[in-house]
């Protein structure tokens, strides 16, 4: 499957390409570069199934041949290109935020993220709750929401949706406290 990511390198949009890369995917993430995001684009590498354009008509004027799946990955709306993004064909179209407004945009499904944390993330291990979802669950969720055409137009997660926890979550929060200790520059 061929996936677009923009927003590939803030933290829920690089657990994104990760996943995808994971399941031997194709993956064009879009995304300007910083300081920070040159160091997630670090942990990405040279991946071969990954490639990067650091904005939407870059990746418009590369040769494709259409995408399984665009995913926008964002917190303020209006910083999304949605003309250049909806000109793009694609398969499916899902927009993922943790903006507090939850209305529906035709052609895409919205989903609507809260409490979740996990490494890259901003959650310290101490403000983790029992509400709390780690990451790569709420992913898991997403990508099974995405293949089910019948799903509604906007979806919050976790409220909407059961999610299934892959491991208790006092070893996700070691996992992440440990994380972060090894990655600390990055946190600052």
């Amino acid at each position: 499957m061929r996936y677009l990511i923009w927003g590939c390198y803030s933290g829920i949009g690089f657990h994104f390409v990760q996943a995808c890369l994971e399941k031997g995917h194709f993956v064009y993430g879009v995304d300007g570069l910083s300081e920070r995001k040159e160091m997630m684009a670090m942990f990405i590498g040279r991946n071969a199934h990954f490639t990067h354009f650091p904005e939407v008509n870059t990746f418009k004027q590369s040769n494709h041949d259409g995408l399984d799946c665009l995913i926008t990955v964002y917190d303020i709306e209006a910083d999304v290109p949605w003309h250049q993004l909806e000109e793009i064909p694609a398969t499916q179209r899902v927009r993922i935020t943790s903006s507090s407004k939850k209305e529906p945009k035709e052609g895409w499904l919205t989903v609507h993220m809260e409490h979740y944390f996990g490494p890259w993330l901003s959650k310290k291990p101490y403000e983790i709750t029992s509400k709390d979802y780690a990451i790569e669950d709420l992913i898991h969720s997403i990508f099974t929401l995405s293949e089910d055409y019948q799903a509604p137009d906007v979806v919050s997660l976790p409220n909407d949706v059961s999610i299934i926890t892959s491991k208790p979550i006092e070893n996700r929060k070691e996992q992440l406290a440990i994380h972060r200790r090894k990655f600390s520059s990055f946190y600052k």
